[in-house]
């Protein structure tokens, strides 16, 4: 089964502006970057891991 398994982290860069945020997602079975901003897509199915962090477990993480 391809393109199931899925890792994820998020990063808080200072800058000049304040606090960014950079997050990523991996693709497991090529290593390959999926992205690092990613927008609506079928997801159903796919396994997301992450260290837990409190981004991700927010309410609106979650929720999607």
């Amino acid at each position: 089964m391809f393109n199931v398994k899925w890792c994820g982290d998020i990063t808080g860069i200072r800058t000049n502006e304040g606090k960014l945020y950079l997050a990523s997602a991996i693709y497991l079975f090529s290593l390959r970057l999926l992205g690092y901003a990613m927008r609506g897509g079928n997801v159903a199915g796919v396994i997301f891991h992450t260290d837990g962090g409190s981004i991700y477990t927010a309410g609106e993480f979650t929720r999607l």
